[in-house]
């Protein structure tokens, strides 16, 4: 992890299934759910009792297949139950056959910690050499519901889940779906992890962070070791045809009342109207037999779809991009992408449209020899640009590894001046009031960085005209351009900070500022 079940029937369903479209403004009140293992080490008592107050519960590692048990997890888990730490434990799968996905569930219920409220199978990678992937992962579930009655819960990536998992999966009680993109996946999940990069306060480290789902199910249900019996889902673009509900009728009741002595047609009337045409009288009773006509309530087919999150899809040649540990292989080829190439800073030197998956686009990486898909790669800003723009609030760091966070956060929108540094596999901009991400999802250039076709430009405020491409009051002209003013302009020039201006037909210069001008 460096990636519930439920049935949709009647109306009920249908509000369930209706629920998955909107934003989920229930999973935002939960608090940190982070993902522990070794690479957070060994945790300390002071660590642990300063962590509680902000999590939910804890999720930790318990074994990487059955032939690694992870060094720290006695350690932790002991530290959880110390202090009143919720926790479950996770297996990373290693298995490659049924037989073997036994045994490593064998192993890892008894290894675990049985105080933990629930046990996940971590299904990210696929081992399996013998069978197929959705027979070894229904094994490992049925063995372990052989061995405890606790929650059993599915994790992985969306798009790796619904390759090799796409009906077992649907055995767990609950699914933990695993997709940074900032978008919800697209499948059914109770739990969503959505970033690798948390500040885990108590800890002072970085983990993997995961919001629980609450309308699915809420916090307190992964925090009891009742089962709870697992159901089918349904795929989210077939149609949820709620059943009709039938009221059955009652066993005939006999009632005395009072009423004039005459024949009543009850067979033929409801209770209501029964109820209405007798009057009741002195000295006079009659049976009347009431009987409730069944009824059918009319409920109407819906179609439910899912709209599509596109990953990000608008990267450019030279652009340098990172492969995500999700991504399992080379947009159209059955080649696997190799672990070592998931740690590098590669340079795109060719993109392409495409409507596939979550991606409309795909990117082609000269040293790979390979196309990979936008969705499974994550984007990086080269060369110096000069000011940014920044696309999403940004915590300003105090180091080039962005780990020690600042109390300094930029809003989307606002425009700093930056110089781009490459730091191991990633680059980041250094500021002069200290470092923020180079993701270009994050930021973008504020200048226009080509010319126009038709060489005119508008401006969207008043802008001045220099003399000089330095900007300062010396070069400054008195005649300025109006908000709304189109004019020509001849050239693009960059300078050597990678900002740019423009050249207009009368030979001044003027900024290229997205925010001032527009095309």
């Amino acid at each position: 992890m460096k990636q519930s079940n439920w049935g949709l029937i009647g109306l009920a369903g249908l509000v369930a299934a209706l629920g998955l479209l909107m934003p989920l403004k229930g999973q935002a009140a939960t608090l940190a759910i982070p993902d522990i293992s070794e690479w957070q080490g060994r945790l300390t008592a002071t660590q642990v009792q300063q962590m509680k107050p902000h999590v939910s519960f804890v999720i930790n590692r318990r074994q990487y297949g059955a032939n690694y048990v992870d060094k720290d997890a006695a350690n932790n888990t002991a530290l959880y139950v110390k202090y009143g730490v919720p926790f479950g434990e996770y297996d990373f799968s290693q298995f490659t056959s049924v037989a073997s996905a036994r045994q490593e569930a064998r192993d890892f219920y008894a290894r675990s910690n049985k105080a933990a409220r629930f046990y996940v199978l971590d299904f990210e990678v696929n081992t399996v050499k013998s069978g197929s992937t959705n027979a070894a992962v229904a094994a490992w579930e049925q063995q372990m519901r052989a061995l405890t009655t606790k929650k059993l819960v599915f994790y992985s990536y969306q798009s790796f889940a619904t390759t090799y998992a796409n009906t077992s999966r649907q055995l767990f009680n609950a699914q933990w779906i695993a997709d940074y993109t900032a978008r919800t996946p697209q499948i059914p999940y109770a739990m969503w992890q959505y970033t690798d990069h948390f500040y885990m306060a108590g800890l002072n480290k970085y983990v993997d962070n995961s919001q629980v789902a609450t309308w699915v199910h809420p916090v307190s249900w992964w925090l009891t070791t009742d089962t709870v019996k697992p159901t089918a889902v349904k795929s989210v673009r077939r149609v949820i045809e709620p059943k009709k509900v039938v009221i059955k009728a009652k066993p005939t009741t006999i009632k005395r009342v009072k009423a004039k002595p005459h024949k009543v047609a009850a067979k033929k009337m409801t209770a209501k109207v029964v109820k209405t045409a007798v009057k009741p009288r002195k000295h006079a009773t009659k049976k009347i037999r009431l009987v409730k006509r069944p009824r059918v309530k009319s409920v109407k087919k819906v179609v439910v779809r899912h709209k599509i999150n596109w990953a990000y899809s608008q990267y450019i040649v030279g652009q340098a991009v990172k492969l995500k540990p999700s991504a399992v292989r080379y947009y159209g080829s059955q080649t696997k992408i190799a672990s070592a190439a998931k740690h590098q800073l590669l340079k795109v030197t060719a993109v392409k449209k495409v409507k596939t998956s979550h991606s409309l686009q795909a990117v082609y990486v000269a040293a790979l020899h390979h196309w990979v898909l936008a969705q499974d790669v994550t984007g990086y800003w080269v060369g110096q640009h000069g000011v940014y723009t920044v696309l999403q609030p940004l915590r300003v760091y105090r180091d080039a590894q962005l780990k020690r966070a600042t109390t300094t956060k930029l809003a989307a929108g606002q425009q700093v001046t930056a110089r781009l540094v490459k730091v191991g596999t990633m680059t980041v901009l250094k500021t002069r009031n200290g470092y923020l991400s180079g993701q270009v999802t994050s930021v973008a250039p504020a200048d226009f960085e080509k010319l126009p076709a038709d060489h005119w430009v508008r401006a969207k405020v008043s802008i001045a005209q220099y003399r000089r491409s330095r900007f300062t009051k010396a070069n400054l002209l008195k005649m300025r351009l109006r908000a709304g003013q189109r004019i020509v302009v001849k050239k693009l020039v960059k300078r050597s900070d990678g900002s740019h201006y423009f050249v207009t037909s009368a030979g001044h210069d003027i900024t290229a500022n997205q925010a001032q001008v527009t095309t």
